[in-house]
This record gives structure tokens, C-alpha cells and sequence, in this order.
């Protein structure tokens, strides 16, 4: 059986595309008839941790030496997985690499396991009578007979259930010749229509017969940016996948369409014409950005629209675009960043995306800098009617926090906000005093703060005070950081 390793818990759709076109795959989609999807169901939150040790030394050995499996590998790395899961045995962190490593060794194991019961069981022989591949927690079997797949479903279903978890019988797709996912069908669709509405090209001019003068280069590049919209919400209907699905795929044909276009102009002969053809065509793109980002605003979607934001940003500073052509695209962005940023206010499941986008504000300049009271409902904070002080119900995180401090520098507008978040930041330090030096969150706001260039020294002091630093340590902190003296 071959497998995949994640790249991400949320699947990479790239990789995933990738895994789906290998040369076995299309080779297996050519000899077999039929294909059933099956999926592992919340595979990390159902992973059980003692499968760990079970997977590598076999469950009746671990059980039988118990204390001798705590000390190898798969009992230290159980160990390891309760103690930053509140000493669960039930589900695994979902996020760092060693996880997916977790995950990815017990599931080789119930690779290994199916094929030998089946050859040794159910005489299926594989690469035979069946075939089986694997991306992350997704099996993809492929099979002629309809009793072999049933064999197959009924022994993964066994293997799961002895290491705690189980199929996702809701998310089972099955596929009859000729064999093709949504996701390929979706992908050449939109693949397709991007080529046709997004194709900048640098165009010499003709000339008269007989012209000495050397042919005008202009830029041409019409986008239509409804028809554009309206023809990919019909693609992603028509193949039958949400937007999430294909977000990052899409993303990263616009990224390449964009710098295609900068190169385009660039090429050109950079008349009036030409940049405001670009301004059109550039806002063109961010539109239907947008529009795709706001049905599936997840991290990885963020970065990569504050990337495409920044890339337009920095180009047209570059290349000396006057004020009332940058405006068009700016006031765009800003309008679109604020309508995010009042649509999905900030809680404890979604932060990490509206600090993308406020970081990607910054580079737009002055004129479009957000109103106080934006900044506080988003980030949960409330005036009082009587005192008008600043009062939020609960501590920011770390990443909130030196992200504001970064948006709001030393702005005027921003002075009571940010006198507000100092007082703030020596609150939560000094309600985490008793455990912050064992606390990773609290050391990194130790070495960001120490260095912050928009907190005060008073501040500076009182955070080095609460880890018992004194002066001395305080700057001996500092100089050993190593981030950014110029940021948070």
C-alpha cells in the first residue's frame, strides 16, 4: 500500500492533487473498475494515545511488559502526547509536525495489518484482485469485484476499531469507470476558466508600411470581474466540492496570474493607458479574491490573500504609481479588510486570521488607518459609559497583543488604546506571576516586550519585574533577542 504523510492536518489540496495524479494512481484507475473513498472518522481527535506502542511493539507485548514499553520509543511518545493533551489518552494536539508523525505511524501500522489479513483471511492478494492507497486519513481502494470491496471495508473497519477509531460512513464515495473525483473535475474547470479571463499580455501596436518609428508595447488585460465570480461559483457547483476545497488551488493560479500581469506591465511601454489598465485589472483580481476568500476565511487562505495584497502593494509603490490610481486599489482593500474584520470578531476559535489581515492594513499607509472603534469591538474591548475606560473580560493572547502594538505603533489617535494594553499586558503577566517562568506564552512576551519600541520603559520595567529581572537582566534579555528590534 502506498501512503502519503501529511503535510497538514487541514489537507493541502496541492499535495493532495499531486497524490491523486501519480502515475500509480492513474496506472490503478486504468486496471481496476470501481474506486471507494473511505475516510478515517476526526482521526486526531479519536486517536488513542496507548495505540502509539501498540503500533510499533505489538499490543500483547506492550500490555504484557508494561513497564519496559514506557521506556521506548512509541511509551515515551505516549507520554508525551498526554502530557500536552492534560494527560488525555483520548485524541491527540491537533497542529505540530510530531502529531502528524503520531498519527502517520499508527496508521502504517493498519496498512501493514489490512493487507496481511486480507492475503492471509480473505485470499485478496494486493496489486491483484485490489489496490489500495493512502493520503493522510483517507484510503483510496480500488477493485473489480464488489465482494472484494466489501472485504476490504469490513477488515479496515475491524483493524480501526482496534485501535480506537473508526470509518466516517458519511464521507464514503464510491466510483464507477470512468474514475474521476470531484476535486480533478473541479480543478481542470477552474483551471480552465482563470486561462480564459485572466491572460495579460504586452502587445506591440502596428505600424503603418514603411514606419521608422519603433512599435508602441501596451498592456492589454480586460478582466471581467462579475463574469469571473459568476463563472466559478457555477464550476465549483457543477463538480460538486465547496469553496474550502479548492481554495488554496485557486489562490495559488491567481498569485501566478497577478505576478504574470507585473510582468506584463513591466515589459510594456508604461503609458497613462497602461496603468490604469493595470489598476483595473489588478483590482479585478482582488475582487474575485475576495469574494473566494470570504466563503472559507480559514489561515491558510489568509496568508495567502495578505501575500497577493502585499505583492499589488509593494509592486505599484515600486513603480511609482501616482496617489489617485493606488487609492482605487487601497480604499478597495481597506473597505474589504474592515468588512472581514467586522464580520468575523475575534474569539478564541478565530484570531489567527484577522491578524493577518490587520498586518496586511499597514502596508496601505496613513489615510487608511481603522477607526478606534473598530479596533475595539474586533478585538472584544469595551468603553465604559460613566468612566470611558477601557475594559475587556478576558486576557488577549500573546499573538494579539504584539500584533495591535505593531498595527497601532505610536499613532496620536491610538494613545488611550495603546495606555490601555500596557495596563493590560502587566494584568495578564501578573495573574500568570506564579507559573510564567514555566510558561511558554509568557517567556515569548518576555522577549518581544522587552524590545517592543512602542511600550514604555515604566512598562518594560514591571514586565522584567515579574520574571525577577532587574535592570541588568532586563537588558541582557534584550540584547540576546534575536527578533525584529523594530517590531513587536
Amino acid at each position: 500500500m502506498s501512503s502519503s504523510a501529511p503535510t497538514s492536518y487541514i489537507k493541502n489540496i496541492e499535495t493532495y492533487i499531486d497524490f491523486l495524479n501519480r502515475t500509480s494512481i492513474i496506472e490503478a484507475k486504468k486496471k481496476y473498475d470501481a474506486m471507494v473513498q473511505i475516510d478515517v472518522n476526526k482521526c486526531f481527535d479519536s486517536i488513542y494515545t496507548h495505540s502509539l506502542p501498540w503500533s510499533v511493539l505489538g499490543k500483547d507485548q506492550t500490555k504484557f511488559s508494561l513497564d519496559e514499553s514506557k521506556a521506548t520509543f512509541g511509551g515515551r511518545f505516549d507520554a508525551l502526547m498526554q502530557n500536552l493533551n492534560h494527560k488525555e489518552t483520548n485524541g491527540i494536539v491537533i497542529g505540530p509536525e510530531f502529531s502528524r508523525i503520531f498519527a502517520e505511524i499508527i496508521l502504517q501500522s493498519v496498512d501493514v495489518e489490512l493487507i496481511r489479513r486480507l492475503s492471509i483471511g480473505e485470499n485478496l492478494t494486493h496489486r491483484v484482485d485490489y489496490e489500495i492507497f493512502r493520503y493522510v486519513d483517507d484510503f483510496f481502494v480500488f477493485y473489480n469485484k464488489e465482494s472484494t470491496q466489501i472485504k476490504i471495508f469490513e477488515t479496515l473497519q475491524e483493524i480501526l476499531k482496534s485501535k480506537k477509531l473508526s470509518i466516517n460512513t458519511a464521507k464514503i464515495k464510491k466510483y464507477q469507470k470512468p474514475i474521476i473525483t470531484e476535486i480533478t473535475i473541479a480543478k481542470e474547470r477552474i483551471s480552465t476558466l482563470l486561462n480564459d479571463e485572466i491572460n495579460p499580455v504586452c502587445e506591440e501596436e502596428d505600424l503603418m508600411p514603411g514606419s521608422l518609428t519603433a512599435p508602441k508595447r501596451n498592456l492589454v488585460c480586460a478582466i471581467n470581474a462579475n463574469r469571473l465570480i459568476t463563472r466559478y461559483k457555477s464550476a465549483i457547483k457543477g463538480a460538486g466540492v465547496t469553496y474550502g476545497d479548492l481554495l488554496n488551488y485557486t489562490f495559488g493560479i491567481a498569485e501566478n496570474k497577478l505576478e504574470k500581469l507585473f510582468r506584463a506591465y513591466v515589459e510594456c511601454g508604461k503609458s497613462d493607458r497602461d496603468r490604469q489598465r493595470l489598476i483595473k485589472a489588478v483590482l479585478a483580481i482582488i475582487e474575485y479574491v475576495f469574494f473566494c476568500y470570504s466563503a472559507s476565511p480559514k489561515v491558510n487562505h489568509t496568508i495567502r490573500l495578505c501575500r497577493m495584497i502585499a505583492t499589488s502593494v509593494d509592486f505599484l509603490h515600486a513603480q511609482g504609481f501616482p496617489y489617485e490610481l493606488k487609492h482605487l486599489l487601497f480604499k478597495y482593500i481597506h473597505e474589504n479588510v474592515m468588512q472581514q474584520l467586522e464580520k468575523n470578531t475575534m474569539s478564541n476559535h478565530r484570531e489567527v486570521e484577522s491578524l493577518y489581515l490587520l498586518i496586511s492594513l499597514s502596508h496601505i499607509g496613513r489615510e487608511y488607518w481603522l477607526p478606534v472603534s473598530v479596533i475595539l469591538r474586533h478585538f472584544l474591548i469595551q468603553e465604559e459609559e460613566v468612566t470611558g475606560n477601557y475594559v475587556r473580560p478576558s486576557f488577549m493572547s500573546h499573538f494579539s497583543i504584539t500584533v495591535l502594538l505593531s498595527y497601532i505603533k505610536d499613532k496620536v489617535r491610538y494613545v488611550k488604546l495603546k495606555t490601555f494594553l500596557e495596563a493590560h499586558i502587566i494584568a495578564k503577566l501578573e495573574h500568570m506571576e506564579a507559573y510564567c517562568n514555566n510558561d511558554t506564552e509568557a517567556l515569548i512576551m518576555l522577549l518581544d516586550l522587552v524590545i517592543c519600541p512602542y511600550i514604555s520603559f515604566a512598562t518594560k520595567t514591571r514586565i522584567g519585574q515579574i520574571f525577577n529581572l532587574d535592570a541588568a537582566g532586563l537588558k541582557s534579555s534584550s540584547l540576546q533577542n534575536l527578533y525584529n528590534p523594530h517590531e513587536c
